[in-house]
């Protein structure tokens, strides 16, 4: 059983209210589940996909794998999500925005791709990319280094990491969903 405490300030709003709380629900061994629609709530599904007609970044200095299959060549490690703005990587500061908008609910083949792998490609807002025969408009870019563990693999490097809208994948299988409330009840119902 979850139990919430609610801090009420003296202008009326709670805790929750001013720091954008939210429950994160995800498996402990990391594997998909069917998603329960809630309102104000982030999808994400994640995968690795391989770039066509474009270069992942490379390590300068790092493990390679000689022996490593084509199919895990060339690979980026994708987001698909239905709100890069509440994801953390964005929310934290970690990854930040820097040209074009975010992915949302309404959005259809969109992608937002690193700043070292449009540099590395002359990719630009509003350009498009192929994963895997299908192609995606580049809605935004940003920049960042998330904290990596390199195994040899290029989707391992923050810059080869790409968010791209939830309706493209054509599931209702997320791995995390995230459920922001204003309202403790809200909350609880989760």
């Amino acid at each position: 059983m979850l139990e919430y405490t609610f801090i009420q300030f003296t202008n009326g709003k709670s805790l929750n209210e001013v720091s954008l709380s939210s429950i994160v629900v995800e498996k402990k061994d990391g594997s998909e589940f069917e998603n329960q629609y809630f309102n104000n709530s982030v999808y994400e599904y994640d995968f690795v996909s391989k770039l066509e007609d474009t270069k992942a970044v490379s390590i300068k200095q790092g493990v390679t794998l000689d022996s490593l299959p084509e199919e895990y060549k060339n690979v980026v490690s994708v987001v698909g999500t239905n709100n890069t703005s509440k994801n953390v990587l964005f929310r934290s500061g970690v990854f930040t925005l820097i040209s074009g908008k975010n992915i949302n609910s309404k959005d259809r083949n969109s992608i937002l791709i690193h700043l070292d792998l449009a540099k590395k490609n002359h990719l630009k807002v509003g350009g498009t990319i192929c994963l895997n025969s299908h192609t995606f408009t580049i809605k935004g870019i940003f920049e960042g280094k998330k904290h990596e563990t390199y195994k040899g693999l290029s989707s391992d490097l923050s810059e080869n990491t790409v968010f791209l809208d939830y309706h493209f994948l054509d599931t209702k299988m997320v791995h995390k969903m995230t459920v922001f409330s204003k309202k403790e009840s809200r909350l609880k119902q989760v």
